[in-house]
């Protein structure tokens, strides 16, 4: 069970190594902006993705709108998360996304994703595919470069001042639902 220190003290991931991430089966990117237009932050996170799925040979699967900066790189994702299908009009939380993420990945037999967002948020995404989606998160090194975009329509994903606090709280609300 996730103690009550983890929740506050990981804020970077250990990252694998290049021989771990050629034994993924796809790369899994989470959008890190409003869920309408491409923020800066993931534009860079599915930059990093795209180039991992061709350093790797590996498909992708990612969130809305990430697609759109995959296909302007000539990547079509295999598959798109682009609403909440468990709670239709509601919020794309991470738990959602990864959820569907693992639907597509059961399909295929997957179990070794190498999962991309930002660093800030990869604990929590890694803790929650691994523990409520049973899938094994492998983090690449590219990840410790994606920046906030200080321009974000949504505010508290503009700089580490104001998105820690969120985190924190997201991942005790997160291990109060045992999602991570």
């Amino acid at each position: 069970m996730t103690g009550l220190l983890d929740l506050v003290a990981h804020w970077n991931v250990h990252a694998h190594s290049p021989k771990e991430l050629g034994d993924a089966d796809v790369v899994i990117a989470h959008e890190f902006g409003d869920q309408k237009v491409p923020s800066d932050t993931t534009k860079a996170i599915i930059n990093t993705a795209v180039t991992l799925c061709a350093r790797y040979n590996l498909p992708l699967i990612c969130q809305f709108p990430g697609d759109q900066v995959a296909c302007a790189r000539g990547v079509n994702p295999l598959y798109v998360v682009r609403e909440n299908i468990a709670r239709p009009g509601t919020y794309l939380d991470t738990h959602e996304v990864n959820r569907q993420a693992a639907l597509e990945c059961a399909k295929y037999g997957w179990k070794k994703v190498i999962l991309v967002s930002h660093r800030h948020h990869l604990w929590r995404a890694g803790e929650n595919i691994k523990k409520r989606h049973h899938l094994m998160p492998l983090f690449p090194k590219e990840t410790a470069c994606i920046p906030y975009d200080p321009k974000c329509s949504r505010i508290l994903l503009r700089q580490p001042l104001l998105f820690i606090p969120r985190e924190i709280w997201s991942r005790w609300s997160y291990r109060k639902q045992g999602l991570i």
